[in-house]
């Protein structure tokens, strides 16, 4: 709530990493996800967790990228491939 009180429309960006695996420690708001608007969320999982705003946020993103218990590497600068 914080950020988005201080930072609002500079939140945008193009990628976010989920905290805490995707469980987000209840602290993250969908709110925060709107403003950062990022196509690509980095769900550091292996599969979408009982979190609302962050399920939110991938389900709004162009890509969401789950761990799969393995590495995913991007290269920069990133380019879907959908």
């Amino acid at each position: 709530r914080l950020m988005v009180n201080r930072y609002g429309e500079g939140l945008k960006t193009d990628f976010v990493q989920l905290p805490h695996h995707g469980w987000g420690d209840g602290g993250t708001d969908i709110e925060f996800y709107k403003y950062a608007d990022a196509p690509y969320i980095l769900f550091p999982n292996t599969r979408k967790t009982s979190m609302v705003p962050e399920n939110w946020a991938c389900d709004h993103s162009k890509e969401c990228f789950l761990n799969g218990e393995m590495t995913i590497t991007l290269e920069l600068p990133y380019k879907s491939k959908k």
